[in-house]
């Protein structure tokens, strides 16, 4: 049986700045990156332990407000490792033939990470 598997990415309309809804949008980006820890603790599924706030997805640009939340209160460093870097480090050392198994590969790249502490 084949499986398959979807990333997931919350994303936001860019209002301009000084909008009610930007402020809105803002709001919910403090409580939610400050409350964050939380979701990662039991009894809360073990899949949040494998979100990273910080995670960029090409061509996007993150909520303006997300990025000032992360450079306030990450001190200047990441929330999590770059996982798309050190993905490819880990795709780099095992030189995979083809993209086919990529989400297979994805699985056992987190159980690496998760087990270099």
């Amino acid at each position: 049986m084949n499986t398959v598997s979807v990333g997931t990415v919350l994303g936001a309309y860019n209002w301009p700045p000084k909008s009610e809804r930007y402020k809105r949008i803002a709001r919910f980006v403090d409580v939610f990156f400050s409350k964050f820890g939380e979701l990662q603790k039991p009894p809360r599924h073990p899949k949040w332990q494998e979100v990273s706030l910080n995670a960029e997805l090409p061509n996007w640009k993150r909520f303006s407000a997300a990025q000032e939340w992360l450079d306030t209160h990450m001190g200047g460093r990441a929330a999590a490792p770059n996982s798309s870097n050190e993905f490819r480090r880990f795709l780099n050392d095992r030189k995979p033939a083809s993209d086919t198994d990529r989400e297979h590969l994805f699985e056992e790249f987190l159980k690496w990470r998760g087990g270099r502490g």
